[in-house]
Order: structure tokens, then sequence, then C-alpha cells
């Protein structure tokens, strides 16, 4: 259960990384479409 905790801390971290990157590189427009998803 621990392994599994980290695993999905590491994928959270991963993809809020990814989505911080490319809502700066599109601007507000991406950031509020996300806000919405």
């Amino acid at each position: 259960m621990i392994f599994d905790l980290e695993k999905l801390i590491r994928t959270i971290r991963l993809v809020s990384l990814i989505l911080q990157q490319s809502s700066f590189a599109l601007g507000i427009d991406a950031r509020s479409s996300y806000f919405i998803l």
C-alpha cells in the first residue's frame, strides 16, 4: 500500500507539473479550461 501511495503521489506531482508548464505556455485560456475540467 505504501508503494502504491508513493507511486500515486509521484504521478500526481508529474501531472501537475506538466499542467503548470503547458498552462504557462498556452496562457490564461488553458488555465481556465483546466479549472473547468
